[in-house]
């Protein structure tokens, strides 16, 4: 060996002989879970500076919005084996310490949970759940140190469910991670909910399922491994050692949520009882499964670290979520739970809504994903107007690429080629994450064309996508049924007892040019007083027609005229060709029949 690396070495040793890091184990207590607060003990040992600086995250990853965890922290307190030490706020979420000569001291502080969502954190005297952004500090700049959690159970509670490992086979309370990034990603369960097991893609799975409710666990299994193993197939390798799904059945549901080795799913409860229910329980499963392999591991490269103080923009979120959503259809019906004809029913509709979004020509589709964090996640009456989904565009926009992707290898690749390609290229031989650029290379690298013009007009541009000449490479057609005039005023309302008030008013539409205003209470219409529906009149109107809307806008009466024009909203059908040529008949095999 050369000498100079045998200093490096001899140096590396001896630094980490004379300075040890850090230390931390939480422990978390529930004793009155009617309260709904969470008791965490942080204990910091091997302390070796004057100030400790500690913080709570802002925001969690997978979900882009700033959520401000530290409003829910309360009765902060720090001390050692002699006295409590000295605290002040440096930052929203951020406390300093000052520690002294302190080597080992303790924080002590509460976190008040009452938020039943896949991104926060709840407690009550059935079960507890949380993420642990909502609930563990971290001390700035040793964010890569390991940490144990014991859990303290309030003491009805029996099951713990974490995708976390045990310190021991006898301690099944007690969890460590390897780094705050793992902690974080690992969402708690306990409490007494059922619990069961199963195989696939050799790796054990297991299904925490809150909430008694109907659910068949045997038709579960089976479908959750004709899913996982569908998708493993795409990338050749499953990542994951053990996967975690928990599941709350619940009133009102927040969707999925995906960690590294496990995911949050919620559902309305009894959902699972009607086939449609099911079903919908099956893929929210397989669109969070698919994320172990795109976003956990292959993801922008801005993602690669977290700043968990800080918003991290990316233009790529319709790669991470839109075709996590397409494949997670398209999973659906190659495992043959969803025939073909029934998915291109539903591809159409998706078409349709992102068509009929006038946001569609306001917000390009990269964008979308950027302003996520100001837009997708803070909604208001004008939304839809501005903005467009990344997820049911970024769905869309799958199905388009991986019909071109096919058509120009004549059936030999398609989107599955991509995703294995740049899954091998910057997760498992980079780990660097990938750019825009590279994503665009890709895609070219496997089509073997030039697909920059393509993306620099659909997804960086708001061009409308040439669904016909894509759909006729598989032999489909697209037809729109709205063929003939249907009028429209151009607005949404909500009654309240007979209070008849604009909800939203549509870009470019009638009531938009005549000058409808959100929170405008309709009085009258033409004359007639209005108590239940005010679009009645419009469907004996005619293209021309101007009607007049009496309204309370800030308690002054104005009139509105509104001139009816005729919709040009679209609903698209797909119809097959009756003579498709054998390049299309390959197309389509290859896409839709997957061979």
């Amino acid at each position: 060996m050369n000498c100079k690396y045998c200093f490096v070495a001899v140096m590396i040793f001896f630094s980490s002989a004379l300075y040890a890091l850090p230390t931390v184990k939480y422990t978390l207590g529930f004793e009155e879970p009617q309260t709904h607060y969470i008791k965490v003990k942080m204990e910091i040992s091997n302390w070796s500076e004057p100030v400790c600086r500690l913080k709570l995250p802002v925001w969690t990853p997978g979900s882009y919005m700033v959520r401000e965890y530290s409003r829910y922290l309360e009765q902060f307190k720090v001390y050692d084996a002699k006295q409590s030490l000295t605290v002040s706020r440096f930052r929203k979420n951020g406390w300093e310490v000052k520690t002294g000569s302190t080597t080992d001291f303790t924080v002590e502080y509460y976190i008040y949970a009452y938020d039943l969502t896949v991104r926060t954190a709840f407690v009550d005297v059935e079960h507890a759940y949380f993420n642990g952004a909502a609930v563990f500090l971290y001390m700035e700049n040793f964010k890569n140190i390991s940490s144990t959690v014991k859990i303290n159970p309030f003491k009805d509670w029996k099951k713990l469910s974490v995708a976390l490992d045990p310190v021991n086979a006898d301690q099944p309370w007690i969890v460590s991670a390897p780094d705050y990034d793992a902690l974080i990603d690992a969402p708690f369960e306990i409490g007494n909910h059922d619990v069961f097991s199963f195989t696939a893609a050799g790796i054990k799975h297991e299904m925490a399922m809150f909430g008694k409710s109907y659910f068949d666990s045997t038709a579960i299994k089976n479908d959750l491994i004709k899913i996982i193993e569908e998708e493993t197939k795409i990338f050749g390798e499953n990542p994951c050692r053990r996967y975690l799904f928990i599941v709350h059945q619940i009133p009102v549901s927040t969707g999925g949520l995906e960690h590294r080795n496990s995911a949050t799913l919620q559902v309305v409860r009894n959902a699972m009882s009607t086939p449609s229910g099911y079903n919908s329980f099956i893929s929210l499963a397989a669109h969070e499964y698919f994320h172990i392999w795109n976003i956990k591991r292959l993801h922008p490269s801005v993602l690669t670290t977290f700043d968990y103080d800080n918003e991290i923009y990316t233009s790529l979120l319709f790669f991470a979520e839109g075709f996590t959503a397409y494949y997670s259809d398209m999973t659906t019906v190659r495992i043959k739970m969803v025939k073909p004809e029934n998915y291109l029913k539903t591809l159409m509709t998706n078409i349709s809504t992102v068509e009929n979004t006038p946001g569609n020509k306001i917000q390009s589709l990269a964008e979308a994903g950027y302003d996520a964090w100001i837009k997708y996640y803070s909604r208001n009456e004008n939304s839809s107007n501005s903005t467009i989904s990344y997820y049911s565009k970024g769905n869309v926009m799958g199905a388009m690429l991986d019909l071109l992707i096919i058509d120009a290898t004549n059936g030999k690749s398609g989107l599955d080629d991509v995703m294995k390609y740049m899954y091998n290229q910057f997760y498992v031989k980079k780990n660097t994450g990938f750019t825009d650029a590279e994503l665009i290379s890709s895609v070219e690298k496997i089509c073997d064309c030039n697909m920059k013009s393509f993306f620099q007009n659909y997804i960086y541009d708001t061009k409308t996508i040439p669904y016909d000449s894509i759909f006729l490479k598989a032999g489909i057609k697209m037809t729109n049924s709205n063929k003939n005039p249907v009028p429209y005023s151009g607005f949404n309302f909500t009654n309240n007892n007979g209070k008849i008030t604009v909800s939203g008013v549509e870009r470019n539409s009638p009531a938009w040019k005549g000058g409808l205003n959100v929170n405008d209470e309709i009085l009258a219409i033409n004359d007639n007083r209005v108590i239940d529906d005010p679009q009645k009149i419009i469907s004996s109107s005619v293209a021309g027609d101007i009607i007049r809307y009496l309204v309370n806008r800030s308690g002054r009466i104005k009139e509105v005229l509104i001139v009816i024009e005729n919709s040009g909203k679209v609903s698209y059908e797909p119809t097959m060709m009756e003579d498709p040529d054998e390049k299309m008949k390959i197309v389509y095999n290859k896409w839709l029949n997957n061979n």
